[in-house]
């Protein structure tokens, strides 16, 4: 979690790296950890690139002469911004991996790439006097009339192949399941007017990530949420969210929130109350082959940086309330926008508990 997480380009930059190791197909990245993150933020300054590119009405590159009559090119704000940058991301689209669903900003780029035929080729656009320079994968015509030309094709597939009619739709959708899900979480506040947020990372032992499968997760999430009745460490829970990613290093992992009643005087402390339930997913649940990060254990860091949405919140604390609504509730639906697993069961990697009404009356 980070200070900046209400930034899209910051929180995207974030979302590509925490997937880092699972979005794309090069080999390398499993022991160049440095490449890896390089690809991720390529994958976030492209989302930017192509924004920009859209919304831009200059040509790019417009050729000129210089006073001693050398070739050159007056450079757009966009050209300026994104030259050296979409290099690397040239580079990097082709290593995507088929497991995941993407943005239509990707998409469209990766399009275009194949449509100029240089789709995984590698360019050295940080180079002095690059826009000049010949591209010989190009017809050896200079880099910046494949800049051009790129931005060109971008344009002319997101306006045809209806990538700007579902980009809209999906946001719109997004939209509304955020709200929806930050209302249902905003609504403990109906049942009590203290509450207690415990937030956990979920996850399997690193040598056997690579058997875990998503059925396996979602079976062993379900024993978690499900049979809380029998376990004292459930007691005066209220409701939850659950979100199974494949993340970093291939491995399946499980962003948890748990919101308990604060008012109760037996509740435990939130810490402990993380450490028990992550001790239950680690030894009762996965049979010892589970392991758990408590986020509660670093809420000093949250509250130093003013984005603490975990913990106690009172019900007139409106900046801790406004914290879990916008950075803790929206941890687990922003990444959606930008690379989602793809799956025939959706509905099982996104979970929340009953209405509260029915925990109420039970």
């Amino acid at each position: 979690m980070s200070r900046y997480l209400l930034d899209d380009e910051n929180f995207s930059r974030t979302v590509y790296s925490n997937l880092s190791d699972t979005l794309f197909n090069d080999p390398r990245l499993k022991e160049r950890r440095n490449l890896q993150r390089q690809y991720a933020r390529a994958l976030s300054k492209l989302e930017s690139f192509v924004a920009d590119a859209l919304a831009s009405k200059e040509v790019p590159f417009i050729p000129k002469m210089s006073e001693n009559f050398e070739k050159g090119y007056h450079q757009s704000t966009l050209a300026q911004k994104h030259f050296r940058s979409v290099a690397q991301s040239i580079a990097m689209i082709g290593t995507l991996s088929d497991k995941y669903l993407y943005s239509e900003y990707i998409d469209t780029f990766r399009q275009a790439c194949s449509k100029l035929g240089i789709i995984g080729k590698t360019f050295d656009w940080g180079v002095y006097k690059a826009p000049v320079l010949p591209c010989l994968e190009f017809n050896n015509l200079p880099n910046a009339v494949v800049f051009n030309e790129l931005c060109r094709e971008c344009k002319e597939i997101y306006r045809t192949c209806g990538y700007a009619a579902k980009r809209s739709t999906r946001i719109r959708d997004l939209a509304r399941i955020s709200d929806n899900f930050v209302e249902y979480m905003d609504s403990v506040f109906q049942v009590t007017d203290d509450i207690v947020v415990s937030r956990l990372e979920l996850f399997y032992l690193p040598t056997l990530a690579d058997s875990i499968t998503l059925e396996r997760a979602c079976e062993d999430l379900s024993r978690l949420v499900e049979y809380y009745r029998c376990n004292k460490i459930f007691r005066h829970k209220l409701c939850f969210m659950a979100k199974i990613e494949l993340g970093l290093l291939g491995r399946i992992h499980i962003h948890l929130i748990l919101v308990y009643d604060g008012s109760k005087p037996d509740l435990p402390n939130h810490i402990t109350i993380g450490r028990r339930v992550g001790a239950y997913w680690s030894g009762t649940i996965t049979k010892n082959t589970g392991d758990y990060w408590n986020v509660n254990d670093k809420i000093h860091e949250f509250e130093r940086w003013g984005v603490c949405g975990i913990g106690p919140i009172n019900i007139n604390d409106h900046a801790r309330r406004e914290n879990f609504r916008t950075r803790v509730v929206r941890y687990l639906l922003k990444p959606d926008q930008f690379a989602k697993l793809k799956t025939g069961d959706l509905h099982k990697l996104l979970r929340r508990g009953k209405p509260l009404i029915i925990l109420m009356a039970a």
